[in-house]
């Protein structure tokens, strides 16, 4: 399943993991061309606003986001809220 569409057609590597794109800003991630306004812009916010304070954790199936309203969480749960919004 894809989220993101249109970030993922760009995507250099569509076997990158989560971990690999954490800390590095978006319009750094390496990308066939660059991001254009619209929905590909938008998207970027929105992967952005995902990532930011995403922390991974060494235990299986959980990570913690500091300054979200539920903290930690598990990766079906943010699989679930990926696809609700």
């Amino acid at each position: 399943m894809v989220i993101l569409p249109c970030l993922y057609a760009l995507e250099s590597d569509k076997n990158v993991k989560v971990a690999d794109r954490i800390g590095v800003d978006v319009d750094g991630w390496p990308t066939t061309r660059d991001i254009r306004d619209g929905r590909e812009r938008s998207e970027s916010c929105s992967i952005r606003d995902l990532l930011s304070g995403f922390n991974l954790s060494a235990e299986e199936d959980k990570g913690m986001i500091p300054s979200a309203r539920y903290g930690s969480f598990s990766t079906q749960w943010l699989r679930k809220q990926l696809e609700e919004h």
